[in-house]
């Protein structure tokens, strides 16, 4: 355990370089040393109670390994305790690191889905959204460079990032599925556009909601359309 201790000890001036350090961790740290320089005097204690030339009490003995027991009880639950904040640290770190990279090329990926909609007016909002992503990505970026690091505010920014950008990625490759539906339905559609003048007029109005990003409702109604044309068709070769 002490030699453990010393160890913690003597990465914390590089600690406290690399990353911020709150006050409470720090004065965490002091009480553990405490701990430790209490655990220390306590071990003399005991042992000079047993190599005594004068026989002590066994009470005595027992309070003070009572004692030497809770203090390293303690110590150890500290140590751990300060080991796992100092893995947190370096794990924030890396994460946010690969995570500018890594969601860097996720937005390029849903730039390159608006640009296949190509509805400009339809893309404008996501195209917003995108670039309050890319702003959040560069204020960690630029955070993850600067020593000391703040970890706990990264994290902050890291948290923003991922719910407003899973939300924008979810909803663009929705939106994107039912364009795709939307226009391969107006295709079939348009097979019988030619030749009939009420399915021309009713998918002119679809191609309209279409370019409005109504993808689904222009999706179910050419279906609709298709469908009932293609029945009439069958019912009039039965007939």
């Amino acid at each position: 355990l002490e030699k453990s201790f010393l160890k913690i000890c003597s990465l914390l001036p590089e600690l406290y370089r690399t990353y911020v350090v709150t006050d409470e961790r720090k004065e965490k740290v002091e009480a553990l040393k405490q701990t430790m320089n209490s655990l220390g005097t306590t071990k003399q204690s005991l042992d000079n109670y047993v190599h005594s030339s004068l026989k002590q009490p066994y009470s005595t003995l027992k309070g003070k390994l009572d004692e030497l027991n809770n203090q390293y009880a303690t110590a150890k639950e500290g140590m751990e305790e300060f080991k796992q904040y100092i893995e947190f640290l370096k794990t924030s770190s890396e994460e946010a690191y690969t995570l500018v990279f890594v969601y860097y090329y996720r937005l390029k990926q849903e730039e390159s889905l608006l640009r296949e909609i190509a509805i400009p007016e339809f893309s404008e909002p996501y195209h917003v959204r995108i670039e309050d992503c890319y702003d959040l990505l560069n204020e960690i970026d630029k955070a993850i460079k600067v020593q000391p690091i703040a970890v706990d505010e990264i994290n902050e920014k890291v948290a923003t990032l991922k719910g407003s950008a899973s939300a924008l990625f979810d909803e663009i490759e929705n939106k994107f599925r039912e364009m795709q539906l939307a226009e391969s339905a107006i295709v079939y559609a348009n097979r019988d556009r030619n030749h009939q003048d009420d399915v021309h007029q009713q998918l002119s109005a679809l191609e309209q909601e279409f370019y409005k990003g109504e993808f689904v409702k222009v999706y179910h109604e050419a279906n609709a359309i298709f469908k009932r044309m293609h029945v009439e068709d069958t019912g009039t070769a039965n007939g």
